[in-house]
């Protein structure tokens, strides 16, 4: 028992001593550099900018006037092969054996114009563009959010497998002490004659297991922070030390309501909205 609780204590004071060590990296860390590589995230911002330039284009086609210009030119060339030579004329009077347009024809006549029109109706199918706009808007900022909750969850998880891996690395450390400081006792009791040669094998058989099992622990602890880097889009390869988390650590969505409320509440005024807009194709349309 007191066996027990002394390895406990090293482990203990070995993970809370790794935890303080410089240089370590926190879980805050890694949860805002997973938000900042977050390929999702950075879509639905960019979702957002887009809206409001469909927003601007909308305002320009409902309420904005337009003006086209249209314009047109006759061109009736032919190509005579009046004297036996071929010859491209650009507005030829007379001909006799020639390919292209009839004679009485001739190039010229230009005429040129402007149309300017002008949406007496539009404020209305604008407005509702507005709120699907607004909408559309917010439910990228709600799945930025719900994007931001789901990484936070899983970083974190992530990154207790690593500081339980680390804590199982400073047991087995721990325990491997022990067992050096006990070998040593048992090879100067065998010499002496006060112990048994068995004891001391079977000492050296469990140091044997405990390296193997630091050793496993060690590969699991790479191997979880390499999937955290991965979940951060961090481009390491190398181990790095890990700070302890000295406070529980509280998934919450800062006092405001569930996320996927919010997301079904937002749905259903897009619905909503996208039936009106729908509708407005049908009422009609007056311009200037």
């Amino acid at each position: 028992m007191n066996r027990l609780l002394l390895l406990f204590s090293l482990s203990i004071v070995s993970l809370h001593s790794y935890g303080q060590e410089d240089g370590s990296k926190s879980l805050h860390y890694y949860i805002e550099t997973a938000k900042e590589n977050s390929p999702l995230i950075a879509d639905y911002r960019n979702r957002t900018e887009i809206e409001q330039a469909e927003l601007e284009r909308l305002k320009a086609m409902y309420t904005h006037s337009r003006l086209e210009l249209n314009g047109d030119y006759l061109f009736v060339p032919i190509v005579s092969k009046d004297g036996g030579r071929a010859a491209f004329k650009w507005n030829a009077r007379s001909a006799t054996d020639y390919y292209g347009y009839d004679l009485g024809e001739s190039s010229g006549s230009f005429h040129a114009g402007a149309t300017w029109t002008h949406p007496l109706l539009g404020r209305s199918p604008y407005k509702v563009a507005q709120e699907q706009a607004k909408i559309n808007t917010d439910m990228a900022n709600n799945r930025i959010r719900m994007e931001e909750h789901q990484l936070e969850r899983s970083v974190t998880e992530q990154y207790l497998l690593c500081l339980l891996d680390k804590a199982q690395i400073d047991f087995t450390d721990s325990v491997g002490t022990v067992i050096d400081r006990r070998i040593e006792i048992v090879r100067k009791l065998v010499a002496n004659g006060l112990s048994k040669q068995s004891d001391l094998n079977l000492l050296m058989i469990e140091r044997e297991a405990n390296a193997e099992l630091h050793t496993a622990a060690c590969q699991d602890y790479h191997t979880h922070l390499m999937d955290l880097n991965l979940l951060c889009g961090i481009d390491e390869v190398t181990d790095v030390a890990l700070s302890d988390i000295s406070q529980p650590v509280r998934l919450r969505n800062d006092g405001e309501s569930s996320l996927f409320t919010e997301q079904y509440r937002l749905d259903s005024l897009n619905t909503a909205v996208a039936l009106r807009s729908f509708n407005l194709q049908y009422k009609p349309k007056l311009d200037l």
